[in-house]
């Protein structure tokens, strides 16, 4: 594991703000002026894909949190996949939240959003793997949450999105903090014929209802 943890850190020091500092230590990478600490949990699935939980600490004493985050790669460069796509699309989410204001590619959402209605946060880039020949700009991404939203054990909530297309069908899974809870749409339309070939994009989004809704 610390090997992955070395990967992580080497991979965020080279993609985020190079003023934030990291520190590799417990089995952790820790960033001080963020009041992030963040660990990771492996699991080798068949073959040479890997799954690797994030969960990320955020805030200080009583008000911490621990928000998880799951990404999945294979092939021989999996790992560094997974750092990757983690310092891209999941990390920004809370670098942002700590500076109120949108960073590293984040993209800041508010309550008339149409992602995911009547929330506050930030949504990361959109990953994608396979073909990339449709335009996934107009994609319902959170549709599969249903209304109202379920419970949370977390204040801060960090959502998955996973686009999946193939053989003339979208599916659309989404996670809530990790797999707390996990909803599918397995037949999706949106305006878009899906390709022959798989297709397959993921976005992650961390929010909060304001105290008011």
């Amino acid at each position: 594991m610390q090997q992955f943890i070395d990967i992580l850190k080497s991979t965020i020091d080279s993609t985020v703000d190079k003023s934030i500092e990291t520190i590799a230590t417990g089995g952790r990478i820790v960033i001080p002026s963020q009041a992030l600490s963040i660990g990771v949990q492996e699991y080798q699935a068949p073959g040479t894909q890997i799954h690797v939980h994030f969960f990320v600490e955020f805030g200080k004493g009583s008000s911490a949190q621990t928000s998880e985050a799951c990404i999945s790669s294979f092939g021989p460069t999996a790992h560094e996949d997974c750092a990757h796509r983690f310092a891209l699309q999941v990390l920004p989410l809370f670098l942002s939240l700590r500076a109120g204001r949108a960073v590293s590619g984040a993209i800041h959402i508010d309550h008339a959003n149409r992602l995911i209605p009547g929330v506050h946060g930030f949504i990361g880039p959109i990953w994608r793997l396979g073909d990339k020949s449709t335009d996934v700009s107009e994609v319902p991404f959170f549709a599969g949450v249903p209304t109202p939203h379920p419970p949370s054990s977390n204040i801060l909530i960090l959502a998955k999105s996973i686009l999946m297309g193939a053989a003339g069908r979208w599916e659309l899974t989404n996670e809530i903090n990790g797999h707390e809870y996990t909803f599918r749409i397995n037949s999706l339309s949106f305006g878009a014929e899906s390709p022959s070939k798989l297709s397959i994009s993921t976005l992650f989004a961390l929010y909060f209802f304001p105290k008011n809704t």
